[in-house]
């Protein structure tokens, strides 16, 4: 099992299956062995996001 601090920009990016995302960090995310750390700053930075509607706008897309 590996460790990954996750990036705001690569969670956002997985979560809107955003072709910006690289294949590798795609599979990391995909990896059931992958950790994924997911810092405080990274979730107070989406919820900025959010806030301003910029997420919430591209969510609306991803099919949970």
């Amino acid at each position: 099992m590996t460790h990954y601090i996750i990036d705001t920009h690569a969670l956002v990016w997985f979560l809107e299956q955003s072709p910006k995302l690289g294949k590798n960090a795609k599979s990391v995310f995909l990896d059931d062995d992958s950790i994924l750390i997911i810092p405080t700053i990274v979730l107070a930075e989406i919820k900025f996001l959010f806030g301003k509607n910029d997420f919430q706008r591209h969510l609306k897309k991803f099919s949970w």
